[in-house]
């Protein structure tokens, strides 16, 4: 569930750049945190801090593109869908 706050400040930031500059954006941070988890698995120094930059930029990303597709029931539905599969296949 994103934040009150948080949707409006979504909605600014779409009303201002637009939906697809916000999509290529969510892109470009996706490959960021590929080259941090490379980083992360090479134990290069400072990987740990650009990991946490890197999952909260496309956290954050992600919500917009949630707002702004209004799909956010679909997606907790399908997390939660997701996530007792997980259970399963874990045996609990």
């Amino acid at each position: 569930m994103i934040d009150p706050i948080n949707s409006k400040l979504y909605k600014e930031t779409l009303e201002k750049w637009g939906f697809y500059s916000q999509l290529n954006q969510l892109q470009e941070e996706c490959a960021e945190l590929i080259v941090a988890c490379n980083k992360l698995r090479r134990n290069v120094d400072e990987s740990k801090s650009m990991m946490i930059d890197e999952l909260a930029d496309v956290v954050i990303m992600t919500q917009q593109i949630i707002h702004s597709m209004q799909v956010e029931k679909e997606i907790d539905d399908r997390i939660k869908f997701k996530l007792d599969r997980l259970r399963e296949r874990l045996g609990k």
